[in-house]
């Protein structure tokens, strides 16, 4: 286990890169930011816990689709989608990816202020990340005093 700055190319963040297109923000109102990595030899996983000020969380979530459904990528066959919605806490969003033949997931959950993206197996499902989405959803209910 890694906590504190989880570096590297896991983020949506980063893969806004592939993207021609500018991306909007996904750190607006940001006021903390707790990362923690679980590396084992059969699984990955790695988590970042963002507090946002105001209703920033809530624009998060809106950039972050925005971000999505806005993304003219790079290469012809490359993608970026919205897989699931509405999956947990205040809202919950599934993304995929396909990048040079390589699949990506990421769920992002927002409870009250506080936004968690995790990069989940490439082969993760809507029904998984549903499952994934309640239990990080009540994590952060300890957080905030909006649960």
């Amino acid at each position: 286990m890694q906590t504190g700055k989880v570096d590297g190319d896991w983020s949506l963040e980063f893969m806004s890169s592939f993207c021609v297109n500018e991306s909007p923000t996904l750190s607006d109102g940001e006021v903390a930011t707790r990362s923690v990595a679980f590396n084992s030899p059969t699984d990955w996983i790695v988590q970042r816990v963002t507090r946002h000020s105001g209703t920033s969380a809530t624009t998060v979530m809106k950039n972050l689709r925005k971000l999505v459904t806005g993304c003219e990528m790079e290469q012809p066959g490359d993608s970026l989608s919205i897989m699931a919605e509405s999956l947990g806490g205040d809202d919950g969003v599934l993304v995929g990816s396909d990048v040079g033949g390589r699949p990506g997931r990421w769920l992002v959950v927002r409870q009250g202020d506080l936004v968690a993206q995790l990069r989940l197996d490439s082969q993760t499902t809507p029904t998984e990340a549903r499952r994934t989405a309640r239990s990080v959803a009540n994590r952060l209910c300890a957080g905030t005093d909006t649960c």
